[in-house]
């Protein structure tokens, strides 16, 4: 797999629209620890959440290359810049402007949908929220003497029962987006000073607490929160941004108080220390990663000049130096932030539904007393070859935390930042990740050496910045890979030496060109955060005209530039970590200050880099051939009249399978899904066949990859997954190849027998094993393995599959894989640019491969819930990393069986508290960075949480679960008003009510529906009717006696001693064994327990 300069690394994850709990996909591997972001909980409703020049249009008649802006505030002088690329299917209009105090600015107006109509569409919801405003009022002016009368609120709760609560207008879906700005300041960990490693990211989090203008701490999320918004932050190595998105009512005033925190932070001494202790938890969340502490260590080989040397998290030690007072610390945080916040280093990007020159006359209004301290910004473009040490080019051992064998070779080359016309580190990654045949991986996996492969530069500030660029090769090995480690390094330079012997490729080239130019030109809108939280960051590198593209596409083939960087990965100059549990942890003779890992240094063996050892692989070896694909037909299909309906339809029930359809007609691109779930119930029947259905897809994962890896190059995506109800099967992407991508991807699961070797199997299984591991010594995970393994009538959790899975055959993963073919329900959905016909002839094609027969009518695939009894009950169990401090508790509190109502009431709920919950826990008492709470739909039993991430080493799990209670009843007491509900009903609305940005946003809201057997494709409709007719009292009588009757708290218990060095483990044995606590209120046999609850009838929400 290939790793692209604007993208982070390419793993297995999740999809996307994951929404509740009823269906998850297998164990995947993980993904790679990223630099911080000070992350918060989004809140979202059931709803997932060729190149041409353009002209400026709606120009002030006085600007002419500059001019001045005239609003409330004195004349401010307006440089035009020029204006960007975009693509010939984007209808928003831009323009560059740089203010007199030297920001720049990347204005983007939403103009696809009619602007008067979205004025129109405010202003009824406007109106309808006085007509609430003014009827709540009349109330509560009659009310007053009766509510402060305790002995009359039995008969004012009966009178309101009768009256009713406030009725609203039933609202209809608008073309309404999310407004957004991002903030980019040129500035990150590097120029931390010597003294206080982490100071810019201590920064980034003092910002934000309040301004002199708006000084409250916590107002801006309290205002962004309140109207179903979302803000976010991260620091990198040179670059800090900042971004938040709201509503279009309200983003004038929310851009007012976002540029107050450039303009005049508070940055009180007194709130140093709770952020200080946010840092830490962040620092402390990121300890057990071993891509952090492997980066640590690597940036710890740099001269010891260079700031790649330097500790850029941050935590309670560096942050509180030694020898300086807390008001020392301020000051020179202070000082840092005049240094280094100035506006001549700032880019800013604002996107929203409003004309170019009203968002212009916006940002003039609220930036341009954003200061510039006249100083240049630290640069440090000038440290050439940081890596140019003796301690660079040697072979370096690690004990990783989780259970692997890795290898990462690596070599620093000159910054390429300047080359990004060319992009030279993307083609040769294009060629070295590479999955096809003849490429370096397939060889690997034929050899059952290696299982994956990443290639090239992750386009972050640790890998590609203005000092040096970073080239990585990871592989996963297998077992048999490790033990011949020296012949698997000999294969990468083999690979190597065929590529300079072969030279740059021009076809090559000019293939990922054009796919990267069709992936331009017909890419999916990005969430307006998302796109400003890019597009800022990216103003800092590129020039105006290549804002939109200079990330993505490919201008110009230099074959001198890209051959000088290919003949710079040599034998000579490379980094070697090698990481594996086999490693002896008494032969690791060096330990990383900051995360405190073991590491060992020494010369890499002669042989693994011996040239005439290489030359054994040579004919092995051949660069890619042509990718057939590549879209070349981008029209689209034309529209069909007798499709009326706003959601899918069925085009095909019986009794093997239901298909359903809906083409697009609203976002009008050559894109289409093609979602299948193949439903069977053998997964559920045993523990057995769970790990049988995970071995079948993770060796299917591995034969069809050499197939369907040229269409992962040309955009097109799939996924095969494991979960709950059987197997799923996804392709996406330009429509026109998408029919032959399924139609592969079937054929290889007809010869599944056939293509799985029993070499690769066993590589796999190990693999596996691992996985399951891997997933269970990660706290958050284990959290949520014994809730769920306690709710559900079946689940089968890592922990078990663990021990299990090992026991297993090639021969028994093939019987399973023939008998849950032979048998099952197929559940499809095509949506997108495809007719009706075609999507027959996909499925079509599906059922005569598989040839398989219906389920019988009595087979069971669905889950049931447990019930809980009444009471509060608490699991504890100690976390299976000894080493790991983190301690993770879920306070869950059931309701039972819901409706659409009672769904739509506790989103009401999680839309008013998640806000707060996060401020009081996580900013206020510093309980964990990470602070979340949630609505649970369990198989159609419904509940709420709250979980906290918090530290062993500094709160027990029992206080985090009474803080947890004290939050609900003193914030319950102060805030269930009439008032604040009625808000969280209005963002709600909004939210549910707001145009779908892309199409995969429609397609997951209707493919939930599909998998669950619910088929409520208007379910957000509904839910909005059901809003219009909630109000204070339908909160109150769920949610006290939701708190007080039914809880169970889940804990997973840290060390509170952790010991950051791994243990040795030669064989990979040790049964997985959970610890839990005894005592009173605590529940110690979990599974005995289980048995006496009661199981709640197969459920759906549908009314």
């Amino acid at each position: 797999m290939r790793l692209t300069l604007p993208q982070l690394y390419r793993q297995l994850t999740l999809p996307t629209c994951w929404l509740d709990e009823n269906t998850r996909p297998a164990i995947l591997p993980p993904g790679v620890g990223l630099m911080p972001k000070r992350k918060q909980t989004k809140s979202y409703p059931r709803a997932v959440p060729v190149r041409k020049q353009v002209k400026l249009s709606g120009v002030c008649p006085d600007l002419a290359g500059a001019g001045v802006c005239r609003t409330g505030m004195a004349p401010c002088k307006v440089e035009l810049l020029d204006t960007p690329n975009k693509s010939s299917s984007d209808k928003k209009e831009y323009r560059v402007i740089r203010l007199e105090n030297g920001l720049t600015a990347l204005l983007i107006a939403d103009v696809a949908y009619p602007l008067d109509k979205l004025d129109q569409e405010e202003k009824d919801v406007v109106e309808e929220e006085m007509e609430v405003e003014d009827e709540e009022n009349s109330e509560d002016e009659t009310g007053d003497e009766e509510d402060d009368d305790d002995d009359d609120e039995e008969d004012d709760e009966e009178d309101d029962d009768e009256d009713g609560p406030v009725k609203r207008n039933v609202l209809e879906s608008t073309g309404l987006k999310m407004s957004a700005a991002g903030l980019c300041v040129h500035m990150g960990s590097f120029s931390d000073p010597e003294d206080m490693p982490g100071l810019a990211h201590f920064l980034e989090h003092m910002v934000f607490m309040g301004s002199k203008k708006f000084p409250e701490e916590n107002s801006f999320e309290s205002f962004i929160a309140k109207h179903g918004g979302y803000d976010n932050a991260s620091t990198d190595t040179e670059t800090t941004v900042f971004y938040f998105e709201s509503p279009r009512r309200h983003f004038h005033e929310g851009l007012d108080r976002f540029a107050q925190f450039f303009i005049s932070p508070l940055m009180k001494q007194e709130a140093m220390q709770r952020e200080r202790e946010a840092v830490d938890s962040e620092f402390q969340m990121a300890l057990p990663s071993d891509e952090n502490r492997i980066l640590q260590i690597f940036g710890g080989l740099a001269k010891s000049a260079h700031p790649m040397a330097k500790f850029m998290w941050g935590n309670l030690a560096s942050l509180s130096p030694q020898g300086m007072s807390d008001t020392d610390v301020h000051s020179r945080l202070h000082k840092f932030r005049t240094r280094h916040y100035t506006a001549q280093a700032m880019c800013l990007t604002v996107q929203s539904q409003h004309s170019l020159d009203t968002i212009q006359d916006w940002v003039v209004e609220t930036f341009a007393e954003v200061p510039n301290n006249g100083q240049a910004r630290e640069e440090f473009s000038g440290m050439k070859q940081p890596f140019d040490t003796p301690q660079f080019t040697q072979l370096y051992r690690v004990i990783p935390v989780q259970n692997e064998y890795k290898i990462d070779l690596t070599w620093s080359l000159p910054s390429t930042l300047h080359l990004y016309k060319v992009k030279p580190l993307h083609y040769l990654a294009w060629i070295l990740g590479h999955e096809g045949k003849g490429s370096l991986v397939s060889f690997l996996r034929r050899k059952v050496w290696g299982l994956s492969l990443t290639a090239g530069n992750a386009g972050d500030g640790f890998e590609y910045n203005s000092t040096y660029s970073m080239f990585p090769i990871t592989i996963t090995l297998t077992k048999e890979g490790y033990d011949n480690i020296d012949k698997v390094v000999q294969a990468v330079f083999s690979y190597l030496d065929m590529m300079k012997d072969q030279g740059p490729n021009e076809r090559i080239y000019k293939e990922i060109q054009k796919i990267e130019d069709l992936d331009f030109a017909f890419s999916e809108e990005k969430q307006p955060s998302e796109n400003v939280e890019n597009l800022c960051e990216n103003m800092q590198f590129y020039p105006p005209e290549r804002y939109l593209d200079g990330d993505d596409l490919m201008f110009s083939y230099d074959p001198e530039v890209i051959s000088e960087l290919t003949m710079a990965l040599t034998r000579e100059k490379v980094n070697i970590f090698l990481r594996s549990k086999e490693i002896a942890a008494d032969q690791l003779d060096q330990t990383e200050p900051w995360f405190g890992t073991p590491f060992s240094c020494s010369q890499i063996p002669s042989s693994w880099t011996d040239p005439n050892h290489s030359k054994e692989y040579t004919d092995q070896f051949h660069l890619p051939q042509p990718n057939v694909f590549i879209a070349e037909n981008t029209s689209l299909c034309p529209p069909d009249p007798s499709f009326i309906s706003k959601h899918p339809i069925s085009l095909l029930s019986d009794t093997q399978g239901e298909l359903f359809y809906k083409p697009d007609m609203t976002f009008l691109q050559p894109r289409a899904y093609i979602h299948y779930l193949l439903r069977s119930p053998m997964q559920l029947q045993s523990l057995t066949n769970s790990c049988l259905l995970d071995l079948m897809v993770m060796c299917l994962m591995q034969n069809i990859i050499e197939d369907v890896y040229p269409a992962d190059l040309a955009q097109l995506h799939y996924a095969i997954y494991a979960c709950e109800s059987g197997l799923v099967v996804k392709v996406s992407g330009l429509s026109d190849k998408l029919a032959n991508l399924m139609e592969v991807m079937v054929q290889r699961l007809v010869s599944f027998k056939q293509d799985t070797s029993k070499e690769m199997f066993q590589a796999v299984l190990e693999q596996q094993r691992k996985n399951y591991h891997n997933h269970t010594i990660k706290a958050k995970k284990l959290v949520r393995d014994v809730r769920l393994e306690l709710l559900q009538d079946v689940y089968h959790a890592p922990h078990d599959k663990h021990n299990t899975v090992r026991q297993l055959s090639l021969e028994q993963v093939t019987q399973f894989a023939e008998q849950f073919l032979g048998q099952i329900y197929i559940q499809g959905l095509v949506q997108g640019n495809m007719t009706a016909d075609q999507a027959r002839e996909v499925d079509n094609m599906l059922r005569t491969k598989l040839k398989c027969s219906p389920l019988p009518a009595d087979c069971v695939t669905d889950i049931r819930c447990n019930g809980l009894p009444d009471g509060s009950w608490t699991v504890r169990a100690d976390s299976l990393d000894k080493g790991d401090a983190n301690t993770l508790v879920t306070n869950y509190y059931q309701k039972g069986p819901g409706t659409i109502k009672e769904h739509t009431v506790m989103e009401t709920i999680v839309q008013w508290m998640e806000e707060p919950v996060f401020d009081t826990l996580r900013t206020q008492e510093q309980l964990g960075y990470a602070v979340s709470m949630t609505l649970r739909n369990t198989y159609g039993v419904l509940g709420l949480s709250v979980t906290v991430n918090t530290q062993a080493t500094k709160f027990t799990a029992e206080h985090v679960e009474q803080r947890i209670e004290n939050f609900f009843k003193e914030f319950i007491i102060e805030h269930l008003t009439e008032e604040e509900i009625g808000e969280a009903i209005t963002s709600l609305t909004k939210l549910k009510l707001r145009a779908d940005v892309t199409l995969e946003e429609e397609v997951c809201r209707n493919w939930q529906e599909i998998m669950s057997k619910e088929y409520v494709f208007n379910r957000n409709e509904r839910e909005v009717a059901v809003l219009a007719e909630i109000g204070l009292e339908d909160v109150k009588s769920l949610l006290l006696p939701l708190l007080s009757t039914r809880k169970l708290s889940v804990q997973v218990v840290g060390s509170d001693n952790p010991d950051p060095a791994q243990e040795t483990i030669a064989m990979d044995t040790k049964e997985t064994v959970l610890k839990f606590h005894v005592g009173d209120q605590l529940v110690g046999q979990p599974n005995t327990w289980k048995e006496q609850l009661v199981t709640h009838p197969i459920l759906f929400i549908t009314e």
